[in-house]
């Protein structure tokens, strides 16, 4: 299946996003930015859940809601560090988190986003880092 977003065309057969946060903010988000059965959101509470909603038939991306648990985000971080996942990951925060953007990339995520963030504006980082 061929899906043109924006300035990238990208194939995708069945991309996932799954989202930790302690409350339903960016999944039901993200859901709404994705009408396709392409294109799967799985929401997560507990950050050890994150890898099972993982398989590897998926173009995946992780995002992680910095501002729910930081010291449980930062852990995962660390243990993929550890294991060098190949999965692209979102590290989301409130304008309080901005501080924390070296050391969260230095544990391997691959965006950071701080301050406000818009749905769309996360539905086309999560499409760049599909392709």
């Amino acid at each position: 299946m061929e899906h043109a977003f924006a300035d990238t065309a990208v194939s995708i057969d069945s991309a996932v996003a799954v989202v930790f946060e302690l409350r339903p903010t960016w999944a039901p988000e993200l859901q709404r930015q994705f009408r396709t059965p392409s294109v799967r959101v799985r929401s997560c509470r507990a950050v050890d859940d994150i890898d099972d909603c993982l398989r590897a038939d998926y173009l995946a991306v992780v995002l992680l809601d910095l501002d729910g648990d930081t010291e449980s985000c930062l852990r995962y971080l660390g243990r993929r560090l550890e294991s060098w996942t190949p999965v692209p990951v979102i590290a989301l925060g409130s304008e309080r988190m901005r501080e924390l953007e070296w050391p969260v990339r230095e544990l391997g995520a691959t965006s950071f986003e701080y301050g406000h963030v818009n749905g769309a504006e996360l539905a086309q980082t999560c499409r760049r880092l599909w392709a």
